[in-house]
């Protein structure tokens, strides 16, 4: 399934065969996205809606490599601090926290999201 998500230009954070939480983000935004029921469960209707997509060609989502920053800390150990703290293989540079890359704008939406609301930083994203 996470092949075919992938397929659908939606990222599921790697095809490992668990069923995690970027497969999870990844069911999400198709659902909502197709006007499915949204809880993240891959069931019957949601199976049939990605296969019915694979079979037609469509794309969910906005592929590409984006990623996700923070504005500037006043120095490297507050930056560096805040990139462990957030996770999403995140790391210093200039001073601020930038995540690792994401393979569509909605799974870097989903992050930056979740890093606002979470840490209360106002985060941006950026085309790689």
């Amino acid at each position: 399934m996470q092949e075919k998500l992938a397929k659908l230009g939606l990222d599921t954070n790697g095809v490992d065969g668990i069923y995690g939480k970027g497969t999870t983000n990844a069911v999400m935004i198709l659902q909502r996205r197709t006007g499915l029921a949204v809880d993240g469960i891959a069931g019957k209707v949601t199976l049939a809606k990605i296969d019915q997509l694979i079979k037609e060609k469509g794309l969910i989502g906005t592929p590409g490599k984006f990623r996700v920053y923070t504005g500037v800390f006043s120095n490297h150990e507050k930056a560096e601090a805040a990139a462990k703290e957030i996770g999403f293989n995140a790391f210093e540079k200039d001073l601020r926290a930038w995540t690792g890359i994401f393979t569509s704008l909605e799974a870097a939406e989903e992050a930056c999201a979740f890093i606002s609301g979470k840490y209360g930083y106002n985060p941006k994203i950026r085309k790689e």
